[in-house]
């Protein structure tokens, strides 16, 4: 399985061919692989193409898509295999191996729709830089490309999944499906950080350069922190930050002046932090995407408090009982503190949380509602 600091999708992308597998279908797996990009741990059964610097590019005039080009021997080997049913995990791989799906039945599953996530991330550009501003007409041009691009490598597709609920209305004709993702250890059913006298302490965690910790920081250094600095004073609280890759220079400065702040960047043990803590807190205020860190909180057993905005992307959010929501700051504080002071609240919506996370998001769970979409192709 590959280890989760190489980032989400290619875990859940190794439990949903795992699953496939082992209910008894044969796999071909064809690794796109983007020059450079590290191929040493690939299985020995997959075939690795390298197939350029991007999969999918725009000409600089005329905007046309101009997906790479794929080595004549994938081409080969693929067909060979004369698979029933061809899927595409996102649009760069439908683009670049179209071809490979002519007279037979497909399949799409979609993560985060690229013109969204660029959009978001061009406007935190220009709050963090306003020279940055100067390229948002650039980018909106890019992200109308983008849109035009999924409308064409998607037309002709007989079902297409999306990994985030809101993306329905972006692309019409598309369903939802909840991803599979691992939580390696066992519920946790006593809270260890449930201690008489212990301080409030909260868990911060995720991709830490990607858009939803990029909101998530923003909205805890400038809105979220001042108010819990009112409810609880100096030192009187602790939020742990973790996560691969790194943040910006601008929030690495503002965390040194804050004490309450602890980061530790990437660690091994994501659950023995999590036992230390009262919740974890989500404050993503963008409408994008479905995260795994909640999904490693509910089926782990740690309370979730989050931004309205993340249950867009996964309707098993429901506050008060598989989460706690909070659309303002005081909402917010409110809800820490109540995971603070009320252990037996919280570990009611803990259990009904994993509940969920046992029907929805395992792997096995997850892997078979998108084995039953391709059985209802074949």
């Amino acid at each position: 399985m590959p280890h989760q600091s190489r980032g989400a999708s290619s875990v859940l992308f190794y439990h949903y061919i795992d699953q496939l597998v082992r209910a008894g279908h044969d796999v071909f797996c064809l690794l796109l692989l983007e020059k450079d990009e590290d191929s040493s741990q690939l299985p020995c059964e997959a075939l690795g193409a390298v197939v350029g610097p991007l999969l999918l590019r725009f000409g600089r005039y005329s905007g046309r898509t101009i997906p790479a080009a794929l080595p004549a021997n994938a081409t080969r080997r693929a067909s060979e295999f004369r698979a029933d049913i061809v899927v595409y995990f996102d649009i760069g791989s439908r683009a670049l191996c179209r071809a490979l799906g002519e007279g037979r039945r497909t399949l799409v599953w979609l993560g985060d729709l690229a013109h969204q996530s660029l959009w978001h991330h061009a406007l935190y550009d220009a709050r963090e830089d306003w020279r940055a501003a100067l390229r948002l007409p650039k980018t909106w041009l890019v992200c109308r490309r983008w849109r035009a691009a999924y409308g064409e490598f998607l037309r002709g597709v007989d079902r297409v999944i999306v990994s985030s609920h809101s993306s329905e209305v972006a692309l019409p004709g598309a369903r939802y499906l909840p991803y599979p993702w691992p939580v390696e250890k066992p519920f946790r059913s006593v809270a260890a950080a449930r201690r008489g006298g212990d301080k409030p302490r909260f868990l911060f965690c995720g991709t830490l350069s990607g858009l939803g910790s990029r909101s998530a920081i923003h909205y805890l250094l400038d809105t979220l922190y001042p108010v819990l600095l009112r409810r609880w004073g100096a030192r009187g609280f602790e939020v742990l930050i973790t996560g691969t890759r790194s943040l910006a220079d601008w929030a690495m400065a503002s965390i040194r002046t804050k004490p309450e702040i602890v980061f530790e960047g990437f660690v091994d043990d994501l659950y023995a932090r999590m036992d230390r803590c009262h919740a974890a807190i989500v404050p993503i205020d963008v409408p994008v995407g479905n995260r795994s860190r909640i999904l490693t909180a509910m089926g782990y057993g740690l309370l979730v408090i989050a931004h309205p905005s993340t249950a867009l992307g996964n309707p098993a959010l429901v506050s008060g009982e598989t989460c706690l929501l909070a659309a303002s700051a005081a909402d917010f504080a409110q809800a820490m503190a109540r995971a603070y002071e009320d252990a037996a609240g919280a570990a009611r919506i803990e259990h009904a949380a994993r509940k969920v996370y046992e029907r929805q998001f395992a792997p096995q769970a997850a892997g078979a509602m998108l084995e039953a979409e391709l059985r209802a192709l074949s």
